[in-house]
């Protein structure tokens, strides 16, 4: 079988598709991605065969962060998906995708679910197609308008008749029904995939971050690529300040944009770093505060670690929301660094939220493991 993996470049989006591509492979499948160019290194160091869609135009691309930089909290999702994802990034993916199925003939495509090329040819073509929600059901079925919007814009677009909004696709999801007031996704019930392998890593014990002996570590993150808005800079300084006086260790990492310059003032708890493996962090740590995005929360919760959710934009308010009634995180939206100190005080301290972080792992182990996810998929494409 011939599995055809779209996606938009970023981390985010890109990362989760990798254990479903790894999963068909050890099934004896043969899989390609089709991603922008800007990707090409983040797929083939996994030993995926990547095939390239080229650059954006400049000045589409230079237009559409603008419009991202400048929008509001309320703003960011309707700019990112209808403008960004589903318009400037999704629209230069398209054509290699359907290259793509005319040459290579793909069984199937899976899709992340803001990449929506792989959509309307899979439609075009009669394809089957499973889309991997790299949101979390609250924050899907909140934008649900939006996301059935954009993808009638690339149906406009490719000029590919409008269906039923994608309601013949399987939805994937990597977070437990525990965390949803609904169980739903775009209306759709999701296969909930178990997480593939071990949650967490061994670490070499020579890394500059780990904490002293005898010391809790908090491992504090607002994303790989944020830190370029000024809010999302502003929210680091805020994390620092509220950890200087915390009996912990402290491992904050800012991602490749943040100029670290700007984070002022270091406290002597805390080590800075641009990128370490969350899943050796995750081995040794004792609770995780992050922005509440899709990899890291799902990650966190798999790892069975307390978090603090420090909700920026996107659908993070939504995770930070169904994970504070869940009783696996605390959420903190009004960032005063007196709030932010109780919080990560509370992550490293309180056993019931321990308990039940390590409760919710538990029930993700329990889900749909990988290679029944195999299975289904190669009967889709029968």
């Amino acid at each position: 079988m011939r599995i055809l993996f779209t996606s938009t470049p970023q981390e985010g989006h890109l990362f989760p598709l990798f254990r479903y591509a790894q999963g068909l492979i050890d099934a004896g499948h043969e899989v390609r991605f089709v991603v922008l160019e800007e990707a090409r290194d983040r797929v083939e160091k996994r030993g995926f065969t990547f095939v390239s869609a080229g650059h954006p135009p400049d000045d589409e691309m230079a237009a559409a962060w603008e419009m991202l930089d400048k929008a509001t909290a309320e703003e960011a999702v309707p700019v990112a998906i209808r403008h960004m994802f589903g318009g400037v990034l999704s629209r230069q993916t398209l054509p290699k995708v359907r290259d793509m199925v005319e040459t290579w003939k793909p069984d199937l495509i899976v899709r992340e679910s803001c990449e929506f090329s792989g959509l309307a040819v899979s439609e075009e073509a009669g394809i089957p197609c499973a889309m991997v929600s790299v949101v979390a059901s609250g924050g899907m079925q909140h934008f649900h308008d939006l996301f059935q919007d954009t993808a009638n814009d690339m149906r406009d677009f490719a000029v590919v008749s409008r269906g039923e909004d994608g309601s013949r696709e399987v939805v994937l999801c990597d977070f437990p029904a525990s965390l949803d007031k609904n169980c739903r996704i775009l209306g759709r019930v999701p296969v909930r995939v178990a997480p593939s392998g071990s949650a967490v890593e061994p670490v070499a014990g020579e890394e500059g971050w780990l904490p002293g002996e005898g010391r809790k570590l908090l491992y504090v993150t607002l994303g790989t690529i944020s830190g370029r808005s000024p809010r999302v800079q502003e929210a680091f300084r805020q994390a620092l300040g509220a950890v200087a006086d915390l009996d912990a260790d402290v491992l904050l990492t800012i991602g490749r944009v943040m100029d670290p310059d700007l984070l002022g003032a270091i406290p002597d708890n805390v080590t800075v770093e641009r990128f370490v493996p969350q899943k050796a962090i995750f081995s040794v740590a004792t609770a995780v505060a992050h922005h509440g995005g899709s990899g890291t929360f799902s990650g966190t919760l798999a790892a069975g670690l307390p978090q603090v959710i420090l909700p920026l934009f996107a659908d993070q308010p939504f995770n930070a929301s169904s994970a504070a009634e869940a009783g696996v995180a605390i959420s903190v939206t009004d960032r005063t660094v007196g709030n932010l100190h109780a919080a990560f005080k509370g992550a490293l301290s309180d056993e019931a939220l321990a308990q039940r972080a390590r409760e919710v792992a538990v029930e993700m182990a329990a889900m749909t493991p990988m290679p029944a996810l195999v299975r289904q998929l190669e009967e889709m494409a029968r």
